[in-house]
């Protein structure tokens, strides 16, 4: 959308407008472009916590297997 024409207009009031608020524009679209790609990074990082988080309970669901048949209690 800010690569197109000016959508405020080449008028003298279209020129003030973009004086204030065309830089603020586009550091709004790059903060929002960098949050997607931090928000993907999250994903990613949520997943893999959840796969170490299972395989950690699996071992330990195994080890106390192990410990009560050695025990006699299983």
């Amino acid at each position: 959308a800010l690569d197109g024409p000016a959508p405020w207009g080449n008028d003298d009031i279209g020129r003030r407008f973009a004086d204030q608020h065309a830089d603020a524009a586009e550091q709004t679209v790059q903060r929002l472009t960098d949050l997607s790609a931090k928000l993907a990074d999250m994903g990613s990082a949520f997943a893999k916590a959840a796969r170490t988080y299972r395989a950690t309970d699996g071992a330990s669901a195994d080890a106390a297997d192990r410990i009560r048949h050695g025990l006699g209690e299983g």
